[in-house]
C-alpha cells in the first residue's frame, strides 16, 4: 500500500500508519468533502493574502469550493484537542473567507473540520 510505504519513509510504526489511514478515510467520507467533490470550482492549498489596511493576513486555504454562488472555505485541523486553540483557528479560517470574498466579490462561509 502507498500509505504503508510513505509511513516507512517517515519512520512511522504500523499503529501510526493505521491511524493516519483511518483519519483520511473518515475525512473523505465527510459530507462537506462530498460537496467539494461535486463542485465545479474547487481549490486545494490555495494561497491567500489580504491587506486589511492595519495588517497583512497571509495563509494557505486547505480547501475552497464554490457552492450555490458562495465560497465554502474549509480548514482541516488534526489537533487531538481543539479546546485551547479553537478561537484562534476559527479566526484564522474567517480571515481566509474574508480574503477570498474580497478577492472574488462572492460571499464566503468558513468551516473547521477536525480530523
Amino acid at each position: 500500500e502507498v500509505a504503508v510505504l510513505h509511513g516507512r519513509l517517515l519512520g512511522s510504526g504500523d499503529a501510526e500508519v493505521e491511524s493516519a489511514v483511518e483519519t483520511v478515510t473518515n475525512a473523505l467520507r465527510h459530507p462537506l468533502l462530498a460537496r467539494a467533490r461535486a463542485a465545479a470550482q474547487c481549490h486545494r492549498e490555495l494561497p491567500v493574502l489580504l491587506n486589511t489596511g492595519q495588517q497583512i493576513v497571509e495563509g494557505v486555504v486547505d480547501l475552497a469550493f464554490v457552492e450555490n454562488g458562495e465560497w465554502q472555505i474549509v480548514d482541516f485541523k488534526t489537533d487531538e484537542d481543539l479546546t485551547g486553540r479553537r478561537t484562534h483557528y476559527e479566526t484564522q479560517v474567517k480571515w481566509y473567507a474574508a480574503a477570498l470574498s474580497r478577492l472574488t466579490g462572492m460571499p464566503a462561509r468558513a468551516s473547521l473540520l477536525a480530523l
